[in-house]
C-alpha cells in the first residue's frame, strides 16, 4: 500500500501522493469536505513534523463549515 490521499466533494474525488500541491481543488463553487487518508510511511522527527505541516496545508484547502 501506498500513501495517498483523496479530497472529496460530494460524489467527486481528488487522489494526490504525499507533497503534491493541491491549491484551488474545486468543484466549480465547491471545496472538498472530507478526506481519506491512507499511510504507509515510517517517519522520522524532521519527516513527521513535515509531515504535520502538508496535513495543515491539505486543511486550508478543504472547506470550512461556513464555506458549504
Amino acid at each position: 500500500m501506498k500513501t495517498e490521499f483523496t479530497l472529496m466533494c460530494g460524489c467527486k474525488s481528488w487522489t494526490f501522493i504525499p507533497y503534491q500541491s493541491l491549491r484551488g481543488i474545486r468543484d466549480g463553487s465547491k471545496r472538498p469536505d472530507k478526506i481519506k487518508i491512507q499511510i504507509s510511511e515510517e517517519f522520522d522527527v524532521k519527516e513527521f513534523e513535515k509531515f504535520i505541516d502538508y496535513l495543515v496545508d491539505i486543511r486550508t484547502n478543504m472547506a470550512y463549515e461556513t464555506d458549504l
